[in-house]
């Protein structure tokens, strides 16, 4: 493929899921209304009437018309699909019913070992200090893994009008450059047809939300960021230390090591959910949602271009430069409390309250 048909491809793959999503999210907002696929008001809901849920239905149209039109059936876009499929299928059912986080957890393991078993795998890892480790048998388990937190790490933050959908978004963007930089011309697709899909469905999102993407959203778009990184990043010829995917999805990844630490500091259970996430503790500082979701989009962006930047670093660069975020990323959490069950304390409530330019007021859903 050459270089010029390929920017082309890629162009022209998010045009095409931005255009079926846009078309699309109308259409399964009406349906979730006509289902009852709702979401009601309740004590950790900050609507106030009901909302239309599963708008992830859209965002996964979208991507596959695209693909298909684009890139066509292989063997690949097989496994790819099918696990998916999988994935959409759980996380409709999980919007209708609500299911237990043990049901959950064992679909999601069930949808990844389907992408495994048909091939796709991360067979090795660079080390930080230098050299390549073969994972051999290990390599089926630690996909499963890797996917499955991702995917649950996005759906996790998928708390605020446009959050998720944005934070994919952003994602998208230096995994695709990282991946046709390579030469990864089927992940690169994958990514710009997400990127295209999230860009329609903030129309629809972003505060006020005229509809939610729901589990099915939230499941879709971490497996599918985490199957890219499978695919084109840790997949591909070029050894990529293992930090800089992480890092590039380092917002919801971080929010979620804090949940499991603050939940398990309690003695709550992991899956226990509380208020005691990012996008909640900014909230609570007197932020707007949408001053919230652009802040923790400014943070989301920061990260994506450091992990790009670090496409050329030693694993031992990216490695340091990774951990050295991460500890001065942890204080700033304890203080604004989403390591702990207390409140934000005063400095950072104030500094967050700082205005960001052109103002804005809190939701109405807020």
């Amino acid at each position: 493929m050459g270089n010029t048909l390929a920017v082309f491809d890629l162009f022209f793959i998010a045009i095409v899921a931005l255009g079926a999503t846009w078309l699309l999210t109308p259409w399964v907002r009406r349906l979730a209304f006509r289902v009852g696929l709702v979401d009601k008001p309740g004590p950790r809901r900050l609507h106030q009437q009901a909302m239309a849920t599963g708008g992830g239905l859209a965002i996964f149209g979208g991507f596959w018309m695209a693909m298909f039109v684009v890139r066509g059936w292989d063997a690949d876009t097989a496994g790819l699909f099918a696990a998916s499929l999988l994935m959409v299928a759980l996380g409709v059912v999980d919007d209708f019913l609500d299911l237990r986080p043990g049901v959950k957890l064992a679909g999601q393991i069930a949808a990844a070992t389907v992408f495994v078993a048909l091939g796709q795998r991360i067979e090795t890892l660079s080390l930080p200090l230098g050299g390549v480790v073969e994972l051999g048998w290990l390599s089926g388990p630690a996909t499963v893994f890797w996917l499955v937190a991702v995917t649950n790490a996005l759906n996790i933050i998928d708390g605020l009008d446009g959050l998720a959908a944005g934070v994919a978004g952003i994602a998208a963007v230096p995994l695709l450059v990282m991946c046709a930089q390579q030469g990864e011309w089927p992940a690169a697709l994958a990514a710009a047809a997400l990127l295209g899909s999230t860009l329609a469905f903030l129309r629809f999102n972003f505060s006020p939300a005229q509809l939610f993407m729901g589990d099915t959203g939230g499941m879709f778009l971490g497996f599918v960021l985490g199957a890219i990184v499978v695919q084109g990043v840790l997949g591909s010829m070029a050894p990529v230390a293992a930090s800089i995917p992480v890092l590039v999805l380092g917002l919801p990844i971080f929010d979620t090591a804090c949940a499991i630490i603050r939940r398990a500091a309690a003695g709550q259970p992991i899956a226990q959910a509380d208020d005691g996430h990012l996008h909640h503790r900014l909230l609570q500082a007197g932020l707007s949602q949408r001053q919230a979701v652009l802040r923790l989009y400014g943070v989301g962006a920061l990260l994506a271009v450091i992990g790009w930047a670090l496409l050329r670093a030693t694993p031992l660069h990216a490695f340091l430069v990774a951990g050295g975020i991460a500890a001065a990323a942890f204080p700033w959490a304890w203080r604004l409390g989403v390591l702990t069950y207390g409140e934000p304390t005063a400095a950072v409530e104030a500094r967050v309250r700082q205005p960001l330019p052109g103002g804005g007021q809190r939701s109405e859903k807020a």
